[in-house]
């Protein structure tokens, strides 16, 4: 994976499900996006990325991808939910990419991940689906310390502007 071109800035924007121009910059993991199958949603949920992965949700899940070089096998992933709002993510001898406390808490016998491959390219991603425990909740953030996103005006809907009229 070539770090080197992903913007290293942490962000974390509030989009909507195929508005193509509700994001401030542009999306380095739209190629996963793609082809990673997102959780089945009726409504739109906040989600958004991070230096080196991407969160998105549905009702009953959150899910986490992380863009991995294809040569990372499972024994490279260390992957622990230590209590029912603390993440922990490491790919290898890297320092740990995440070890951060949730937003909200998730069931941790009910979540897990899996590697992903993109059928016609070496792309490769390491997806973890969290399970959450309170359902249909809208996580306005994936990490306690993120920038909560239902404070965060969306381009595409200006605060004030509402769609009922009297």
């Amino acid at each position: 994976m070539d770090w080197e071109n992903v913007d290293s800035a942490p962000i974390n924007l509030q989009t909507s499900a195929g508005d193509e121009n509700s994001s401030l910059r542009p999306n380095p993991f739209a190629a996963y996006e793609e082809f990673i199958e997102p959780p089945p949603t009726h409504v739109v949920y906040y989600r958004g990325h991070h230096e080196r992965s991407f969160w998105r949700q549905g009702r009953d899940v959150v899910q986490l991808v992380v863009p991995v070089d294809p040569s990372v096998t499972k024994a490279d992933i260390v992957f622990e939910l230590a209590t029912k709002t603390h993440l922990r993510l490491r790919l290898g001898d890297e320092p740990d990419l995440f070890d951060q406390e949730l937003a909200q808490p998730v069931y941790k016998d009910g979540s897990f991940w899996y590697f992903e491959e993109h059928p016609e390219t070496e792309q490769k991603a390491v997806v973890i689906e969290l399970d959450k425990r309170l359902e249909y909740s809208n996580w306005p953030k994936l990490f306690a310390t993120d920038v909560d996103l239902s404070q965060v005006p969306s381009k595409a809907s200006p605060v004030g502007d509402s769609p009922i009229s009297f």
